[in-house]
């Protein structure tokens, strides 16, 4: 399967639309599309843009971008080339055109050589006669050496041409290059992130968020247990007096600093994963037949708040110092 049925199989299995991931990733859904239907027509001849289209569409998505780059170039380089070549092809056949057709001029020398020798014949020392041959052969000659030039200059230009697009397709690289730093970086500092507070008391921490968003939460239970999800000591998810078994999943809405606590009736090597990340439970202060309790802080970005609090703080310790003085 090549990378860009790849791509699309994965956005369908998703149901997103194009939309969808423009939306996300803030490229025209028209490349998109392209970048499915292997149309790199579409990019005008900008192919080292389309590495970076592919690497935005592929973390988008959720596609190892490592896994399919070293086919991704090799496709841009393998169909610039073409480009190049069919370029190079027309342009030595319009050079081309512009030559006699070598059969033709065969058969015309030879119909000339044998008029030259009959009329050689028949007005030997006519000095009309000798002054058109001379006329005739200087400008074949001339003809001759402007098809030359004609040719030496095609290639020429060739090389010139060859050598600026490999010259800006290696600056389009560098731009590609950190232009998906910069995505890359700015993702990164988007991502919600999960730090362990207490192992032996599992307590954990979910931070680095910035909007009201929707938490996935997966539970595996081997065992029939029942399960129950608060959110700052209120019951949002699961039942007290139900009981489930094999998968519990849930969405959590969370829009501001909040605790939730995962409480299973009994531990069974469960495994809680929230937003692709596993905790596991540890048994250090856990008794066997009492519920087993998950306590996650989740806490959203507030550094501008802080940053106004610390500001607040430095103008009242100067205005104390002022004042003591």
């Amino acid at each position: 399967m090549t990378y860009y049925q790849l791509l699309k199989q994965r956005r369908q299995s998703f149901n997103l639309s194009i939309e969808d991931v423009s939306n996300q990733t803030r490229l025209d859904p028209n490349f998109i599309q392209a970048i499915e239907e292997h149309n790199l027509e579409v990019f005008s001849d900008d192919y080292s843009f389309v590495r970076y289209f592919i690497h935005a569409y592929c973390d988008a998505i959720g596609v190892n971008w490592n896994v399919i780059q070293v086919e991704v170039d090799a496709d841009i380089h393998e169909y610039a080339r073409n480009k190049n070549q069919a370029l190079t092809q027309a342009q030595r056949k319009l050079a081309s055109s512009m030559k006699p057709a070598s059969s033709t001029k065969s058969k015309k020398t030879h119909k000339n050589k044998s008029l030259s020798k009959w009329l050689s014949y028949k007005i030997t020392g006519s000095y009309r006669f000798s002054r058109i041959i001379s006329i005739g052969v200087a400008a074949l000659v001339v003809l001759i050496v402007f098809n030359t030039i004609s040719g030496v200059l095609s290639t020429r230009q060739q090389a010139a041409y060859e050598q600026q697009v490999e010259k800006e397709l290696a600056q389009k690289e560098k731009e590609t290059t950190q232009l998906a730093k910069q995505f890359q970086q700015e993702k990164e500092k988007k991502a919600i992130k999960f730090e362990t507070l207490s192992k032996s008391e599992n307590q954990f921490r979910i931070y680095n968020l910035s909007e009201a968003r929707d938490l996935q939460i997966s539970i595996t239970l081997p065992e029939e247990t029942s399960v129950m999800i608060y959110v700052d000591g209120v019951l949002v998810s699961g039942s007290e007096t139900l009981t489930y078994i094999d998968d519990f999943t849930d969405t959590i809405n969370v829009s501001q600093n909040c605790t939730i606590t995962i409480a299973l009736g009994t531990y069974s090597n469960n495994v809680v994963t929230i937003e692709n990340e596993e905790f596991t439970f540890d048994e250090e202060y856990w008794y066997e037949g009492t519920p087993a309790e998950y306590t996650f802080e989740v806490e959203f970005n507030n550094s501008d708040s802080q940053e106004e609090t610390q500001e607040e703080t430095q103008d009242e310790n100067i205005q104390s110092e002022q004042e003591e003085g």
